[in-house]
């Protein structure tokens, strides 16, 4: 980020991603940010700086949430991908109308990537479990006062509660005989 230039004092174009390895948009993003180095054959610059870990880089620059692409121009940041789709084709508009430079080699892609990130789409049973725990505990919450009041749950509540108190007649600790002197 800082104002690096070449030795012809040339300007210098740089493409930043801020993600994140739990964020599954940034996931998506990868294979085609990973794609960018070989297309621009070494005309600009790209870096990808995890999010959760750079937090100060995210406050100075404005990065709210991830993924963020970034330009740069001899240091300053120029542009923030807002408007475009998240595949190769949205990043390739996206350089080509803020710098006028074109890929060299057409959307080629390789095998070894740096920024690796997988993402798992099935769906996390436990806190979908959780989520309808929590959703029927609100939805007995709010209906609790109509539920007391029908008389089929107030004689089905006072007889498990009579049956608790037998239990716990039975598992209550006995009394100790007095010791004699």
């Amino acid at each position: 980020m800082l104002q690096h230039t070449d030795p012809y004092k040339r300007t210098w174009c740089m493409i930043t991603l801020f993600y994140s390895p739990t964020c599954p948009f940034s996931a998506r993003l990868a294979p085609h940010f990973n794609a960018l180095p070989q297309m621009y054959n070494g005309s600009i610059k790209f870096i990808a700086f995890d999010a959760t870990e750079f937090t100060k880089l995210n406050s100075r620059y404005g990065v709210s949430g991830t993924p963020t692409v970034m330009l740069w121009v001899s240091g300053a940041a120029v542009a923030r991908m807002e408007d475009r789709t998240l595949n190769d084709m949205g990043l390739m508009s996206f350089i080509f109308d803020w710098t006028d430079v074109t890929p060299l080699f057409g959307t080629a892609r390789s095998a070894e990537s740096p920024l690796h990130i997988e993402y798992d789409d099935r769906p996390d049973v436990f806190y979908l479990s959780l989520s309808l725990l929590v959703a029927f505990a609100v939805v007995i919450y709010c209906l609790r006062d109509r539920i007391c009041e029908n008389t089929r749950v107030r004689t089905a509540l006072t007889w498990m509660t009579a049956k608790i108190d037998a239990l716990g007649n039975y598992f209550a600790p006995q009394p100790r005989p007095e010791q004699r002197r």
